[in-house]
């Protein structure tokens, strides 16, 4: 064996012997430290103890109530320490628990919504931003229920076709939006009642035809050879079959003895409410003797 080969032989085995006394002389990692290298997923992550130090104290304690707050890896800044968190002071019988303390349904400063600890015994509560607010997922209340009877009779206009006369009878909100038609008397000259057509889109046929929600519970007649009375009545459904909100609407008549030229249309206006109801309106073209009487 020559001289350098003798030369690297002791100095790898110096290194060795180094090494070793290095890793001996390392101090003990402190309990609920870690070093961690800053890139990656570890340097998000706290470091939590496996358990307990040999002679019975818990993780992240040292000595008889202190508490060794944990450290934590952040990309770039090495170890940040946390504060400690607060304590629950357990109050004593018969006191109320002190703001701030972590008593039933308090939180700590500077930890908003999170859940508060109860006294002993008790089952802790949470609050906060998790609470639910009042009246939260109440169900709007559904219009009142009830009938309208509609009483009144059509009178002449003077039309090229009178007495022959047609016409129809249909509810509207208060703002003039179409509600629900209640009667029509028409069959194939349905397309002469401009006002009604206009308000209601018509039912589909000027031969009466048509399958529309609009047709539902609506009293269809063909067109009449005289004025007579007519008795109808509303069930304050719209065309979909739902019960209408309470407030202001309109009975509105429209009657005509010609063709293509638009009759005389008149609105009354009624209350849908709890209350009960009774409208007489004054004569007018095109009806007389119209009453209104609405039962919840």
């Amino acid at each position: 064996m020559s001289f350098t080969e003798r030369n690297l032989r002791s100095f790898g085995l110096a290194a060795a012997l180094l090494a070793i006394a290095c890793v001996e002389a390392r101090p003990e990692e402190p309990l609920g430290e870690a070093q961690f290298v800053a890139s990656g997923a570890l340097a998000t992550q706290d470091y939590v103890p496996a358990g307990p130090r040999a002679g019975g104290s818990t993780p992240g304690t040292s000595g008889a109530g202190s508490t060794i707050p944990p450290k934590v890896a952040t990309a770039g800044t090495g170890n940040v320490s946390q504060p400690p968190a607060a304590t629950a002071s357990q109050p004593t019988a018969g006191s109320a628990p002190q703001a701030g303390s972590g008593a039933a349904g308090s939180s700590a400063a500077g930890r908003g919504g999170a859940a508060g600890m109860s006294a002993a015994g008790e089952t802790p509560v949470t609050g906060g931003a998790s609470a639910m607010p009042p009246g939260a997922g109440a169900t709007a209340p559904t219009g009142t229920q009830g009938t309208l009877t509609i009483d009144f009779k059509s009178v002449t206009s003077g039309g090229n076709y009178a007495p022959r006369n047609v016409g129809a009878v249909w509810i509207e909100t208060a703002a003039g939006m179409f509600v629900k038609t209640i009667e029509r008397w028409a069959g194939i000259r349905a397309n002469h009642l401009t006002a009604w057509n206009a308000a209601s889109s018509g039912w589909g046929s000027i031969f009466g035809g048509g399958n529309t929600a609009d047709m539902l519970d609506a009293v269809s007649r063909a067109t009449l050879r005289s004025h007579e009375m007519h008795q109808t009545m509303w069930n304050m459904k719209d065309s979909t079959g739902k019960v209408v909100a309470d407030g202001m609407y309109n009975l509105v008549i429209e009657c005509t003895e010609d063709n293509r030229r638009a009759g005389p249309v008149a609105k009354v206006a009624f209350m849908k409410s709890p209350t009960p109801q009774m409208v007489t309106a004054p004569d007018k073209a095109p009806y007389t003797g119209l009453v209104l009487n609405y039962q919840p």
